[in-house]
């Protein structure tokens, strides 16, 4: 087994021999790793130290590609805890993920929010201008005394 990159966070790709390390042939297995799930999410891959369960490393596993002599794994970084070193014995578990669930219900509507308090009384405008003068009106006869 192989990464593609040494930062773990980084590795998009595992290559994995078709034979297992004590010679047996694991081709059927491999390839049956993406027939779950869905195409993001076909199951979780751990890969842990075979002498220290708690040093690993996890993906989510999209697909399979077929090579010879080996495959492709494409994968996608989870979470790791400590290192592998050249030669550590390794294994490769596999947790398949269920199928897809159907989209549930829309949700109820929420309730209507609090009235907001009331705004602050606006400040009082300027005066006007004075307005001009308005023209004299007309002499009413009646008002009139003649004085000798």
């Amino acid at each position: 087994m192989k990464f593609n990159n040494s930062n773990y966070s980084l590795i998009t790709t595992i290559f994995v021999d078709l034979l297992n390390q004590g010679g047996a042939d694991i081709t059927g297995w491999l390839d049956s790793l993406d027939d779950f799930g869905s195409s993001t999410n076909r199951g979780v891959i751990k890969v842990f130290k075979e002498t220290d369960i708690n040093t690993f490393v996890t993906f989510i596993l999209t697909a399979v590609t077929t090579a010879t002599g080996y495959r492709k794994l494409t994968v996608t970084y989870q979470y790791n805890v400590g290192t592998f070193s050249l030669n550590d014995s390794i294994v490769l578990t596999f947790a398949y993920s269920g199928p897809i669930g159907t989209q549930g219900f829309q949700g109820l509507q929420g309730a209507q929010g609090l009235q907001g308090f009331q705004g602050l009384q606006g400040a009082q405008g300027v005066q006007g201008f004075q307005g001009n003068q308005g023209n004299q009106g007309a002499l009413d006869p009646r008002h009139f005394w003649l004085f000798n």
